[in-house]
Formats: C-alpha cells, structure tokens, sequence
C-alpha cells in the first residue's frame, strides 16, 4: 500500500472509500457526459457545452444491461463488453463526432468493472480505453497481467511505451466498480483510481485525434476488454483548477468496506 504523509489525501481517500458526494469545482466545465446504457447507448448529453456531440457507437456484441441491484448508484443501465475483437464503444470521427482534446488541462473519467480477467495471460493486456494518435500509437488505459496478477496501467498502444506504470494501489478487483480517471495539466498526465493519485508521468503522450474507445483501442483488433462501463465524462478546466477530491466520481461503498469502517470506530471509542 502507498505511504502518504498529506493529511489532506487522506482525508479525501476516506470521502471517496464513504462514497460521499462532494460539491462540484466550479473551475471544471464538463465538455461530455455519456451515460452509457440511459437513452441512446453512447449519447453525449453535454453537446450543448462544447457545440459538438460526440457519440459513441455500439459495436456488435456490446449490450445495454439494466442497473439494478448491480450497478452504479443513481445509474439505472450500464454497457458491457464482450472482450471479442472490435467489440465496444467508439467514436467513429464523422462530421464533428470526435472529442476536440485541448494540449493541456483536461480530463476523462469514468466507471468500470472488470467481470473476467481469466483470458489475460501473463504479460498481455486488455485495453480498457484508448485515445486514438493518428500518427504513432494513442494514449491507453489498459488491464495487464504482471506476475499473475492483474494491474491498472497506461501506455501508448502500439509503442509499449509506459507512461504511468502500475502499482498496489491499481490493482484490479473483479466485480467492483473503480472510477478510473487520466487527468493531463501544466504538462503533467495524472492517473487516478477510484480519487486518490495512482502515479504521474511528463512524458509525451502524443496527439490525439479525439476518436476515443471504451473497450478496445481503435486501429487494434485485439486485446479488448471484458467488462462493464457506467458514467463517463471528458473535462476541461482552468490552469491549477482541478480538484481530485470535488471533480471525480467515486464508487458507492461496500458492505464488508462498511463493516470494516464500523468496527474501527467501535475500536476507536473503547480506546477512549
């Protein structure tokens, strides 16, 4: 587990382990928001913001699940990914429906949950979202298998060039919704799992033609994900104005994380 000495991460680590809901930072504009599963599978319902709608297509073999008892809470449907080969969701770039990326200060976040991580073999890896680079390998959140175990990490596709390894904080848990977030201001890429700050990287990260994809990494045809998506949102904000602890969502707590938490309180007053 990482060490932290800011008394401040680890009072946001404890909201986002509550499931709190935190009030929204001003200086963060939300370009689009795709539901994933409400409405339009893959509708950005922000088009108004940036004047573009970026919609995600449905690929064969991506289904619209309904919420209920398993999803995100105050969600009511959720899309899944098969893991077969160009199976997601992805923007396919015609007229404007392509994410306009700024150089610098943005964000994407979303939820996920990894159903079956069996079919990553030692050493390979499943992309989870890609970035599309029209000239050399787009920017990556991928699921990798490293000795056995199963890791959160991002990466250029095509380069095997890591920018942001992984950790024990990015380990991924089977059947557990993470928000799972890349965030890049003043030239610095900032991974984030479920709120708290997985790793940093200033390496280049490319430039992207905005064709973004839940599941798969465009221009790849394997290594796509299996797995769940829920409440995604591409972000802008305004230089030192994003706030990990007001502008990310995070997953509502479990009952054993609150059993957990309950206990420690009842250690905490027999100590007093």
């Amino acid at each position: 587990m990482k060490t932290r000495n800011s008394l401040l991460n680890t009072g946001l680590i404890a909201f986002a382990a509550l499931g709190l809901s935190l009030p929204a930072h001003s200086a963060v504009t939300i370009q689009s928001y795709w539901q994933l599963g409400e409405g339009a599978v893959g509708a950005d319902s922000s088009s108004a913001n940036d004047g573009e709608t970026n919609n995600f297509n449905n690929s064969t073999g991506t289904t619209i699940l309904t919420a209920s008892p398993s999803g995100v809470a105050g969600s009511t449907a959720y899309a899944h990914t098969s893991g077969a080969n160009f199976q997601g969701l992805w923007m396919f770039g015609a007229g404007s429906n392509n994410q306009t990326v700024p150089a610098d200060n943005w964000g994407v976040q979303f939820m996920v949950r990894s159903t079956n991580t069996a079919s990553i073999g030692l050493g390979t890896w499943r992309a989870v979202f890609g970035m599309k680079d029209a000239a050399a390998g787009g920017l990556v959140i991928e699921a990798k298998n490293v000795g056995g175990t199963v890791y959160w990490e991002v990466n250029r596709s095509g380069q095997e060039n890591l920018i942001i390894p992984h950790d024990a904080l990015t380990t991924v848990a089977i059947n557990e919704w993470t928000n799972l977030a890349l965030v890049r201001s003043g030239g610095t890429t900032s991974f984030y799992v479920d709120g708290a700050l997985a790793g940093t990287s200033t390496g280049s990260i490319g430039t992207t033609d905005g064709l973004l994809a839940f599941g798969f990494m465009q221009g790849v045809g394997t290594g796509n994900f299996q797995g769940d998506f829920d409440e995604a949102s591409f972000f802008t904000f305004s230089p030192g104005g994003f706030n990990a602890g007001t502008d990310l969502l995070v997953p509502e707590p479990s009952a054993a994380l609150l059993g957990g938490l309950g206990m420690l309180t009842l250690l905490r007053r027999r100590k007093h």
